[in-house]
């Protein structure tokens, strides 16, 4: 190996350990009729270094590429170099007017940063961001496939998706949501903060920041235990609080689903103390269900099964039921079986 390929290949290695790998796209070079196949993985010191459908890392000069594919290249290296707050909630976003939203059938090789408070709607099918790569940089810049289901969107387009220069990866950093028969994709990680709570009316006092499937009550209220008056709820969740610890007494159940919530002071019944809140992942599921076994092979959108034994799929929503007072058990691992809420049994022996 000559002394360029060694060093392209150190190169090659180094970045692979810090830049993300993109999903394959088709590069045009100069004097070469017939377009390559290969994943970008990053540039450096004038070279741009591509990984091959063997695997194999490879240097090429930015000048090498045809015009269209340099352009690409620098938005491509600018995007991924622009970060934003993904993990911080930021101002309330109070009602839809306050989003920015466009629509585009297809976007092909193109370079996108989500940024703001915004909504990105793409309405082909099949593949219609063809060699493009999406950042995200905002927690309320959504990007929505209105016509791919979302188990297509995770294994067929995810090596399309940074977040905040950052590999994306479902479930950890970018959600993969039902929304109808699409698909949202919301840019917030395990830890996010759905809800923050504060001690007086308002928004005043201080706050306390809440996560999604966390049993919060007695010590785990904190401050809240003493003292809750007000709270934000951010888009694309759902929260219940309630004056008793096992989640009955008097009880209010709040959906942010087109816009964050602000609310200023708590209900009656509720002003003189909270001991329950649970915060869970909200789903933009559509109308057509199922009761039975026989969901496997419909088109459709939930299913129920007069139990809390399934689970729900990217595609599809389990709607568990507590038929009895005792039954089914409620030490459910909820987050694992994709739950946020309970039928009642209405059908009493």
């Amino acid at each position: 190996m000559n002394t360029r390929s060694s060093i392209a290949a150190m190169t090659a290695a180094a970045l692979l350990l810090t830049i993300p790998s993109l999903s394959a796209r088709e590069w045009k070079f100069n004097g070469i009729a017939k377009p390559f196949e290969a994943e970008f993985v990053g540039m450096e010191n004038g070279g741009v270094v591509l990984q091959g459908p063997n695997g194999k890392s490879f240097e090429v000069p930015f000048g090498n590429f045809s015009p269209a594919d340099q352009q690409y290249l620098k938005a491509l290296d600018a995007a991924a170099k622009e970060t934003g707050e993904n993990a911080k909630p930021g101002k309330p976003v109070t009602s839809r007017a306050g989003y920015s939203s466009r629509s585009a059938e297809t976007l092909v090789n193109q370079v996108v940063v989500l940024k703001g408070a915004s909504e990105l709607h793409i309405t082909g099918g099949d593949d219609p961001v063809t060699g493009s790569t999406f950042n995200f940089t905002s927690p309320d810049a959504w990007l929505f496939f209105d016509n791919i289901p979302p188990s297509v969107v995770a294994s067929k387009l995810m090596g399309r998706f940074l977040v905040n220069g950052k590999k994306a990866s479902e479930g950890k950093n970018l959600r993969v949501v039902q929304h109808g028969p699409g698909t949202v994709l919301i840019p917030h990680p395990q830890d996010f903060t759905a809800m923050t709570a504060h001690t007086g009316k308002d928004l005043t006092g201080e706050s306390v920041p809440l996560e999604c499937h966390v049993k919060y009550g007695g010590a785990k209220l904190m401050k809240l235990k003493d003292s809750f008056g007000s709270f934000v709820l951010k888009r694309g969740y759902m929260a219940t609080i309630a004056s008793d610890e096992k989640g009955t007494g008097v009880s209010r159940n709040y959906v942010a689903q087109d816009h964050d919530l602000v609310i200023s002071g708590l209900p009656k019944g509720l002003e003189s103390g909270v001991k329950f809140i649970r915060v869970f992942p909200w789903r933009y599921t559509g109308k057509k269900g199922i009761a039975g076994g026989i969901w496997q092979k419909l088109d459709v959108d939930w299913f129920y099964d007069w139990n809390i034994g399934a689970m729900s799929s990217l595609d599809i929503e389990y709607v568990a039921i507590r038929q009895k007072l005792h039954w089914p058990g409620m030490d459910q691992d909820w987050k694992e079986k994709g739950i946020n809420h309970l039928l009642g049994y209405n059908e009493p022996d």
